[in-house]
């Protein structure tokens, strides 16, 4: 009897420590990459993004969408927790969390391909842009969000207009006031991603 009460002890114990364990873990992050968003009048469109590995932006696609040769461009990407995505206590609104860019070229083919203009109508892809996993789960951490959104986008374009190379910024050609003044690509897709 002595025997059988011990073993019984032995797993309510079990149990109860198994217990803690769980209700101590935080819950899972949600990392949002999908669906890419459309910069309407934007010379260029995202039009895939694949992760590899702890990588999210290992290969993105992108496509000129214009009749003219584009020299040079930028991609930049924004990270925001949703609205009502905090993992403890109220969050109404959206928060940025970081945003970064890199100059991108279309590449010459071949090994030690040099930077060359993309064509009009061109689609390439781009693996020379890194943003970790680890670093957004320890972003979410920090930040006390379950989950966050990234928007990738173009932030400028250098093109041909008439016979030379000219700058064109995405404000106000193609982002919204409103989205730039809630530090997001699109603020439409950026209210759809609200927790409930």
């Amino acid at each position: 009897m002595k025997k059988t009460l011990r073993w019984a002890a032995v797993v309510a114990f079990c149990i109860f420590a198994f217990t803690i364990q769980a209700f101590g873990q935080a819950p899972p992050v949600q990392i949002v990459m999908d669906p890419v968003i459309v910069q309407k009048n934007a010379p260029i469109q995202i039009v895939s993004i694949k992760a590899d590995g702890d990588n999210a932006l290992a290969t993105i696609v992108v496509k000129n969408v214009t009749d003219h040769y584009i020299q040079a461009f930028n991609v930049v990407w924004s990270v925001f927790r949703p609205s009502n995505c905090a993992t403890n206590g109220p969050a109404p609104g959206i928060q940025q969390l970081m945003s970064a860019g890199h100059q991108v070229f279309a590449k010459a083919p071949g090994p030690g391909g040099g930077d060359r203009v993309l064509k009009p109508h061109e689609q390439i892809e781009i693996t020379s842009l890194s943003l970790s996993r680890k670093d957004l789960l320890d972003l979410a951490k920090k930040n006390n969000a379950k989950k966050l959104r990234v928007q990738v986008g173009v932030a400028w374009a250098n093109f041909t207009t008439s016979d030379h190379f000219t700058d064109h910024d995405g404000p106000p050609d193609w982002f919204d006031p409103a989205a730039i003044k809630m530090g997001v690509l699109d603020d439409d897709d950026a209210t759809k991603q609200a927790c409930e």
